[in-house]
């Protein structure tokens, strides 16, 4: 774990200083445009549901087969060439697909908003192309256990989108100006993700040998390819699926930067689960490899212990503050009650899902991993079906409760999966005991009166509340990783006080 633990930390400061921002920026600035921001949204999301199946599986592909390929001496056998050829492929064929075939998936003449839409629907080609091979460089990185870095490229479009939302703001630039700027960073993006992989010695330009792999290692690639393909495009429509689905159903981009404000506050959450899953991914792949199960067992139990504490700390601090927060955003309606549904229902979402540990990642590089593919290809089904359903009735809310219901569905058969398949359970006693104190004390705390400056009723409460929450974790010691770090931080300020 020590790995994992120094990897994982850099990884979530990072984030964090990322979700700071961009909370920042969808308190205070966001709200006073949500249709621009609403079409940023749309454009980036759209974007993410097409790249995975563009991309080809080539991430999945560079994981699965690293271990193979990896020789420093020989650079690494051509693997990266490799990945990049399928992604030009991929990208080239889609392109293409979507220039003829668009009028089909974004059917735009009932829109509100159409005259936006239709102009600016051309930047999703180069959004999904730029944005995926990122992403393409950010996973193959990870095969070298570096992953601070990537994230922080990463996380740099909440910085640098609101500069361009300013300057939007400001009237220096027009629409025109923000998509522009928005593809400009990704093209930078890609850029220095390039230019990092060459500085830790993991960018070589070498052309895959044919003969290097016998014929079944390629019909494996081939099934990685396939398999990552269908995998993370399904994941996406599950789980991105609803900015796309109001864009379409209500027409309107300022439902759009509505749900995408209040989803945002509720889905920053889940920042620590994408932290570990990013470093234990290469750990559980190598550990199957050597048929490890218990140090399976051992990552899957202290990812959960460790995620559902943060989550349900992180959710009671919302759950106190949310009122206080929308009151101080700068927007034109006054209502909003639909928003704060949201942000809960998101918010319960993320926890369920990191509640539930690594079982993505413990599945995915098992033998078993085409079990996988049926779940989320289920999962996105629902999710397509419940928006269909639900949006015409409820707007926002039903996006939310559509995606929240096929995600909770989509945990339970993974963890009857594992349970079954593997006999790996997440849960220890520890568990009931980080479940039972975060919900009471969240419980408890709604009862803590709220002042009538915002501001200063947000710092009390979330200050009460993160005393009582760490006190009691650390007297009924409910996670090892959690009293470790209290004693290396005691350790330190004893040093620092006998020096």
């Amino acid at each position: 774990m020590g790995i994992i633990k120094k990897q994982a930390i850099g990884f979530s400061i990072v984030n964090y200083l990322g979700v700071a921002i961009g909370s920042l920026s969808t308190i205070f600035l966001y709200p006073q445009d949500e249709e621009a921001y609403g079409l940023f949204r749309f454009l980036l999301d759209s974007a993410n549901l097409i790249q995975p199946f563009a991309m080809l599986g080539a991430w999945y592909v560079g994981t699965r087969m690293f271990s193979i390929f990896k020789d420093g001496n020989n650079q690494h056998n051509g693997l990266w060439v490799l990945l990049t050829l399928l992604f030009i492929l991929g990208s080239t064929i889609f392109a293409f697909s979507f220039s003829y075939l668009h009028p089909l998936l974004f059917p735009l003449d009932q829109l509100k908003d159409k005259e936006i839409f239709e102009r600016y629907l051309w930047t999703i080609i180069p959004l999904f192309i730029l944005f995926g091979y990122f992403v393409l460089a950010r996973s193959y990185a990870a095969n070298f256990l570096k992953v601070v870095v990537p994230s922080f490229l990463d996380q740099l479009i909440k910085i640098t989108f609101p500069l361009i939302f300013i300057l939007y703001l400001a009237k220096v630039i027009s629409l025109d100006g923000l998509v522009i700027g928005i593809l400009a960073h990704f093209l930078l993006m890609v850029l220095f993700s390039l230019v990092y992989l060459k500085r830790i010695n993991a960018l070589f330009w070498k052309i895959p040998s044919r003969k290097f792999l016998s014929r079944n290692q390629w019909q494996s690639v081939a099934g990685f390819a396939l398999y990552g393909a269908i995998g993370s495009g399904s994941s996406m429509l599950a789980l991105r699926l609803d900015t796309f689905m109001i864009s379409m159903l209500m027409g309107d981009l300022h439902d759009t930067g509505r749900f995408s404000i209040a989803s945002l506050i509720g889905s920053n959450i889940a920042v620590p689960l994408t932290a570990i899953t990013a470093i234990s991914t290469p750990i559980i792949a190598k550990a199957w490899n050597e048929n490890n199960l218990e140090e399976i067992r051992k990552l899957y139990q202290k990812s959960s212990e460790n995620l559902l504490w943060v989550g349900l700390l992180l959710f009671g601090l919302i759950v106190l503050c949310i009122d206080d927060l929308f009151l101080i955003m700068p927007r034109k309606s006054h209502d909003y009650s639909a928003e704060i549904t949201v942000v809960y229902i998101v918010g319960c979402k993320s926890v369920i899902d990191m509640a539930t540990g690594a079982n993505d990642t413990i599945i995915a590089y098992s033998k078993k991993y085409t079990f996988n593919l049926v779940a989320i290809v289920v999962m996105s089904l629902l999710n397509i079906a419940g928006n269909l359903m639900l949006i015409p009735y409820f707007g926002i809310v039903g996006a939310a409760l559509s995606t929240f219901v096929s995600s909770l569905c989509f945990n339970v058969l993974k963890f009857y999966f594992i349970k079954r398949q593997f006999n790996l359970m997440p849960y220890t006693i520890n568990t009931l005991k980080i479940l039972i104190i975060g919900v009471l004390l969240i419980f408890v705390c709604c009862y803590i009166p709220r002042l009538d400056n915002p501001y200063l009723s947000i710092f009390l409460r979330s200050a009460l509340f993160l005393v009582i929450i760490m006190a009691i974790s650390l007297y009924f010691n409910v996670s090892e990783d959690i009293t470790y770090l209290k004693q290396q931080i005691k350790s330190k300020v004893r040093t620092v006080l006998k020096s």
